[in-house]
């Protein structure tokens, strides 16, 4: 699903609530009626998936990844997987 800036930051911060681990952050440009994939905005989680007491940490990233990509991408995917314990 693409997601407004705002929204993917949502996502990203209420992820390991839901029991999900940001795995990819993938940005774009929206140009309706389609999404322009950006091959330079691309996050992916430094370990994957994380050991739970990092995933917070990791899910933080991710959404500060977004918000350091803003002024360029508007659009985002975000993908996430479930947790491990």
């Amino acid at each position: 699903m693409r997601m407004t800036t705002q929204a993917a930051i949502a996502v990203c911060s209420e992820a390991a609530e839901r029991g999900l681990v940001v795995a990819r952050i993938e940005g774009g440009i929206w140009h309706n009626p389609g999404f322009e994939a950006r091959i330079d905005c691309i996050w992916d989680s430094a370990e994957y998936p994380p050991k739970v007491d990092a995933i917070n940490t990791n899910n933080l990233a991710a959404a500060n990844f977004i918000h350091a990509q803003e002024r360029d991408y508007d659009v985002f995917i975000v993908t996430t997987i479930p947790m491990i314990n």
